[in-house]
């Protein structure tokens, strides 16, 4: 017997798969959520509903099968910074375990990119003069047609700390530490979240 995890989404998991999935020794999902409303989900083409990943999390909790919600912010139809507080705060509701937030970064080939270039949000050759001449400090361009680059950085740290840094969920996971390590991991994690700029 060994402990394993794996990546999954919301719409290819059971019930069933889960038990027998716990039965073998998975402790941990990785799940693709991205955004939490139906609307969202149907613009970013992820073939899943919000209902499925309620779904899935709660069957989870019922397991014991710990959940880690890869989220997205500041994507292209939220129209404000208020947009992506309201869909930061509905992703909280879903209640994973542990959250992974990033922002959005459209990659050549992905349709966002394309009409990122469209639109002119994208400067076409940023990944082309990348591709050709590496170099360490280039940054993939960001979504910034409603978003300034500086509020989506502070809209990430935002979410780090919306989602950590709820008293109800410091209890709860101060409550499930068993060992010294597990103790000084958390507290680390604590710390960062709090302090870094």
């Amino acid at each position: 017997r060994f402990e394993w995890s794996f990546r999954g989404r919301a719409n290819s998991i059971t019930f069933e798969m889960l038990e027998i999935a716990k039965q073998a020794g998975c402790q941990r999902i990785h799940l693709g959520i991205e955004t939490a409303t139906d609307e969202g989900l149907r613009e970013l083409k992820k073939g899943i509903t919000v209902q499925q990943v309620r779904d899935v999390l709660g069957w989870c909790r019922k397991l014991g099968i710990r959940t880690i919600g890869d989220f997205i912010i500041c994507l292209p139809f939220e129209r404000s910074k208020q947009e992506v507080v309201d869909n930061i705060e509905k992703l909280i509701d879903l209640s994973p375990d542990y959250a992974q937030f990033n922002f959005l970064q459209p990659i050549p080939g992905s349709a966002v990119y394309d009409t990122g270039i469209k639109e002119g949000i994208i400067d076409a050759k940023s990944w082309d003069n990348f591709a050709s001449s590496p170099y360490a400090e280039f940054e993939p361009p960001l979504w910034t047609q409603y978003v300034s680059k500086p509020e989506i950085a502070e809209l990430f740290k935002f979410a780090y700390k919306r989602f950590y840094l709820r008293p109800g969920y410091i209890l709860s996971n101060l409550a499930k530490i068993s060992t010294g390590y597990e103790f000084k991991k958390f507290l680390y994690g604590g710390i960062k979240i709090l302090f870094e700029q």
